[in-house]
C-alpha cells in the first residue's frame, strides 16, 4: 500500500517540476493552438465512406511566438458498442511521438488514417501539447456509403390533364446520367407526394406510384426514363420526390412538380350550363308571367312610330323630339315586357297610354302646323296656349285616359275657333288696307295715292265680296294678290326717292353706300314674289336703312343749319336766336324718331319723322340753306298692317291613325323563342370561347368546384347582362318581318 503511494507521489512531483522547467518565461504568455474547422462544442466532424480513410487537418498557432515542440495525441476511436479501433497519424511526416517546431502564427498538416470496419460513428480526441499548453479537442468520424454518382441531367414540371371523374395517372420523364465511370444499377421510385394550396400550404396526396424497373447504366453513359404516378386526385399543383436508389450507394432525392388542370371542354360545358340555366328562367318568367300579347302590341306600336318619325319634317325639331320620347317608351315596354318585369295590369295600362299618345300625336301635328300658319302673328298665341297642354300630355309617360280624352277633344274644337278667326282677321285686315289706301287717295298731288286706288282698290273689292260669299280660300288668293302690288308700289316709291340728290346732311360718298344698300334690299324685295312675308320684310329692311340714314344725317346737319340763320342778313337778332331755338327742338324729334326704329315701330317712326321735317320747313323759312331738305317720304304710306304673314286658308284635314295589321300571335310566340335560341347559341360561342381563354387558359391548375362555379356564374352573369339588349334588338327585326 505504501509503495503505491510513493509511487503516486513520485508521479505528481515529476509533473510539478516538468511543468515549471518548460514554463514560458515571465512577461511571456503560452502559446493558443487550434484546429482548423472544429467547433468549439462539437470539435471535428468527418464523415468517411468505405473501411479505410485518410484525411488531413491543419493546426494552427494564434501567438505571435514560435512554438518549439508541439506533440500531438490522437485517441484510439470507440464505436457505437464501446469497442476501441487504433488509429494513425503524423505530422508534417514525422512520427507521431516527434515533437514538430511551428512558427509564430503558422500552422503545420495532421494526417490522420485508419480502417473503420462498418458503418456507424466513432469517436476519439486530439490532443494538442505544447510547453505546459494542453488542448483538447473532440473528433467525430461518420462512416457511411458513398453517394450514388448518378445525377439527373433534366425534369422540368410535368403538365397533364385531370380526369373529369375519377383518378389521374401522370408520366413523369427523366434522363440520368452516370458520373464515376463505374456501371451502377439505379431504381428510380416516387417515395413522396404532396398538393400546393393556393397561398402556398403543402398536404400529403394520395398516389399509387407503378414499380419502376431496375436500370443499368454504364460507366459514363445517359439514359432516358418513364415513371407512372397513378391515383392523383383532381386538378391542382402537386409537389414529389424522385429517389435514386442503388444497393451499395446512398440514395439520391430530386424534387419535382406537376400541374393538372381539367379539359377545356369542362369550361366550356360549364359556361354554357350557366347561359342555359337563364335561358330556362327567362322562359319560365314568361310562362308564369305571359307578355307576349303586350310584347307583339308594342312591337307593332313601335313599328308605327318609327314609319311617323321617318316620315316627319326633319325641321320640325318638337315633333321629333316627342316621337323620340315615344319611341324609348315603346322600347322600355318592349324590353320589360319580355324580361317578363311588368304585371298584366301594368303592361296593359302602359301600352294603352302609348296607343292614346300615338293617335294623338297626328292630329296635333296637323293642328300645330295650322296655327304655325296663322295670320296675322296675334292670333297664333291664344292657339299655341290650347296646344301646351297637349303637348305636356304627349311628354306624359303614362297619361291618364281622362287627359287623353280632354286633349283629344281639345284638338277637335280648335279648327273652328281657327277658322273663326281667321275670317276676322282677313276682313279686320282688308278694311285696314282699304283705310290706308283711301287715306292715300286722298292726298292732294300724291302719285302713289293715284296709282293705289288704280290698282289695290278693285282687287279689295274682290275679297271684300268672296268673304262675304263665304269663299275664304279665294279671298285669301285676291288678299294675297293686292298685298303683292302693294309692296312693289312702295318698293318703287322708295327707289325713286334713294335714287335722288343725297338730303340734307349727307355726303357725296355717304349718300352714294346708302342709296346702294337701299337699292339692294328693294331689289330682294321685288324677287320674293312666291313669298310674300319676306318680300315685306326685305322692304321693311330698306325703309328702316332709309330712315335711319336720313334722321342721322339730318340730326348731324343742325349745328350747320344753325350757322346758315347766322349768316343770314335778312333776319334779325330776335328771329334768328328764335330759329335756333326750333332748330334745337328737332334733336328730341330726331332721337324720338330712332328710337322707334330700334324698338320695331315704322309707322310712329315715319309720324315722328315727318313732324321734325315740318318744324324745319317753319325754322328755316328765309334761310340760305347750303343742301336741300328732303321731302315728305312716301315710305310713311306702308302700315305695319301690311306687312304681316299670309293667312294659312282652309284648314289641313286632320288624319286619321292607321290600323294596326293583325299578326298572329303563334307566329310572334314561335319567333320569340327562336330568337331566344339563336342569340343564346351566339352568346354560348362567344362567352364560351372568352371564358376559356380568360379562366382556363390563364390557369395551369384550373379545376375544381370554385372553378366550375365561376365558369357557370361567367355564363349566367354574361347572358343575363347582354341578352335584353340583343334580344330586343331581335324583337324589333323580328316585328318588322311580321309586319312586312
Amino acid at each position: 500500500m505504501w509503495l503505491c503511494r510513493l509511487s503516486k507521489a513520485v508521479f505528481l512531483l515529476t509533473l510539478t517540476l516538468g511543468t515549471l522547467a518548460t514554463a514560458a518565461p515571465d512577461g511571456e504568455s503560452a502559446p493558443s493552438l487550434e484546429i482548423l474547422g472544429a467547433s468549439p462544442t462539437e470539435g471535428v466532424k468527418l464523415a468517411v465512406t468505405g473501411g479505410d480513410f485518410h484525411r488531413e487537418l491543419h493546426l494552427q498557432s494564434t501567438f505571435a511566438t514560435p512554438v518549439a515542440a508541439l506533440r500531438t495525441v490522437v485517441t484510439p476511436l470507440r464505436d457505437g458498442t464501446g469497442q476501441l479501433w487504433d488509429i494513425a497519424w503524423e505530422v508534417e511526416g514525422t512520427p507521431p511521438d516527434a515533437p514538430v517546431a511551428l512558427a509564430p502564427f503558422g500552422s503545420v498538416t495532421l494526417r490522420l488514417k485508419g480502417r473503420l470496419p462498418a458503418d456507424g460513428t466513432y469517436t476519439g480526441d486530439i490532443l494538442l501539447m505544447a510547453g505546459s499548453t494542453q488542448s483538447r479537442t473532440r473528433l467525430t468520424i461518420t462512416r457511411g456509403a458513398s453517394p450514388l454518382p448518378v445525377k439527373v441531367l433534366e425534369l422540368p414540371p410535368v403538365q397533364g390533364t385531370a380526369e373529369a371523374f375519377g383518378h389521374t395517372g401522370v408520366q413523369v420523364r427523366i434522363s440520368l446520367q452516370e458520373t464515376s465511370g463505374e456501371a451502377h444499377v439505379v431504381t428510380p421510385t416516387v417515395v413522396a407526394l404532396s398538393r400546393v394550396t393556393h397561398d402556398g400550404r403543402e398536404f400529403q396526396a394520395p398516389f399509387a406510384p407503378h414499380e419502376a424497373p431496375a436500370l443499368k447504366l454504364a460507366g459514363g453513359a445517359s439514359l432516358p426514363a418513364t415513371l407512372t404516378v397513378e391515383g392523383l386526385e383532381g386538378a391542382g399543383e402537386y409537389q414529389g420526390t424522385l429517389r435514386l436508389s442503388s444497393p451499395t450507394r446512398q440514395p439520391v432525392d430530386q424534387t419535382f412538380h406537376v400541374f393538372l388542370r381539367e379539359g377545356w371542354w369542362v369550361a366550356f360545358a360549364w359556361i354554357c350550363a350557366g347561359i342555359a340555366v337563364s335561358l330556362l328562367f327567362h322562359w319560365l318568367a314568361q310562362s308564369v308571367r305571359p307578355p307576349l300579347e303586350t310584347q307583339r302590341a308594342a312591337l307593332l306600336l313601335r313599328q308605327e312610330l318609327s314609319l311617323e318619325a321617318r316620315a316627319l319634317e326633319p325641321e320640325n325639331a318638337l315633333g321629333h323630339r316627342l316621337l323620340t320620347g315615344m319611341l324609348g317608351e315603346a322600347d322600355v315596354l318592349v324590353m320589360r315586357a319580355g324580361a317578363g318585369a311588368l304585371k298584366a295590369r301594368e303592361a296593359r295600362a302602359t301600352l294603352d297610354a302609348l296607343r292614346g299618345k300615338r293617335a294623338l300625336f297626328p292630329r296635333w301635328r296637323a293642328i300645330r302646323h295650322q296655327v304655325q300658319a296663322l295670320r296675322p302673328a296675334p292670333l297664333r298665341g291664344p292657339f299655341q296656349a290650347q296646344l301646351s297642354p297637349v303637348e305636356a300630355v304627349l311628354t306624359e309617360a303614362t297619361p291618364p285616359r281622362a287627359a287623353l280624352e280632354t286633349a283629344m277633344k281639345t284638338l277637335e274644337q280648335m279648327p273652328g275657333e281657327m277658322l273663326h278667326a281667321t275670317r276676322g282677321a282677313l276682313r279686320e285686315s282688308l278694311e285696314l288696307l282699304e283705310g290706308e289706301v283711301k287715306a292715300r287717295r286722298d292726298v292732294p298731288g300724291s302719285r302713289l295715292g293715284r296709282r293705289l286706288g288704280a290698282e289695290l282698290t278693285p282687287e279689295l273689292e274682290k275679297a271684300q265680296a268672296q268673304l262675304s260669299e263665304g269663299q275664304l280660300a279665294e279671298a285669301f288668293t285676291t288678299y294675297d294678290r293686292a298685298r303683292e302690288s302693294y309692296v312693289d308700289l312702295l318698293a318703287e316709291e322708295l327707289a325713286s326717292q334713294a335714287r335722288g340728290g343725297p338730303p340734307l346732311g349727307f355726303s357725296a360718298g355717304d349718300w352714294d353706300e346708302l342709296r346702294t344698300r337701299v337699292l339692294a334690299g328693294l331689289e330682294a324685295a321685288r324677287g320674293q314674289k312666291a313669298t310674300l312675308d319676306l318680300a315685306f320684310e326685305a322692304y321693311a329692311r330698306a325703309h328702316r336703312l332709309f330712315l335711319t340714314g336720313a334722321t342721322r344725317a339730318l340730326s348731324s346737319a343742325l349745328e350747320d343749319l344753325k350757322r346758315d340763320v347766322d349768316r343770314t342778313a335778312e333776319l334779325s337778332p330776335a328771329h334768328r336766336t328764335e330759329r335756333k331755338e326750333r332748330l334745337g327742338k328737332l334733336e328730341p324729334l330726331l332721337q324720338a324718331t330712332l328710337e322707334k326704329l330700334r324698338r320695331g315701330q315704322p309707322a310712329e317712326a315715319v309720324a315722328s319723322y315727318e313732324a321734325a321735317l315740318a318744324e324745319l320747313r317753319q325754322a328755316l323759312v328765309g334761310v340760305k340753306v347750303r343742301g336741300h331738305i328732303t321731302e315728305r317720304l312716301v315710305l310713311a304710306e306702308a302700315s305695319p298692317a301690311a306687312l304681316e304673314l299670309p293667312l294659312a286658308g282652309k284648314p289641313t284635314p286632320l288624319p286619321t291613325a292607321p290600323e294596326p295589321p293583325l299578326v298572329p300571335p303563334g307566329a310572334v310566340t314561335r319567333g320569340r323563342r327562336l330568337s331566344d335560341a339563336g342569340i343564346s347559341t351566339f352568346l354560348a360561342l362567344f362567352a364560351g370561347i372568352v371564358g376559356v381563354l380568360a379562366l382556363w387558359g390563364t390557369d395551369l391548375t384550373w379545376g375544381g368546384w370554385n372553378a366550375h362555379a365561376t365558369a357557370f356564374l361567367w355564363g349566367l352573369a354574361l347572358h343575363q347582362a347582354a341578352f335584353s339588349t340583343v334580344a330586343g334588338l331581335a324583337d324589333s327585326l323580328l316585328g318588322n318581318k311580321a309586319l312586312s
